[in-house]
């Protein structure tokens, strides 16, 4: 009977982190580029778009 009270509530925390998780906004808003932190990879750089924060990738056609 313990084991099951305990499975039961393992299976009730694993599933709340889902809905907690799932309640996070991952962009950061902006209004210019420079409100946006340097967050990007190599060859990428950080644009404001729609007020969000986006990486997008360099133009490499220019030096």
């Amino acid at each position: 009977m313990a084991k099951i009270m305990k499975k039961n509530y393992a299976i009730i925390l694993f599933l709340s982190l889902f809905l907690l998780a799932s309640e996070v906004n991952a962009f950061v808003e902006c209004y210019y580029n420079i409100d946006c932190p340097q967050m990007c990879y190599a060859n990428f750089v950080i644009k404001c778009i729609n007020e969000k924060c986006l990486c997008v990738q360099k133009d490499v056609s220019v030096p």
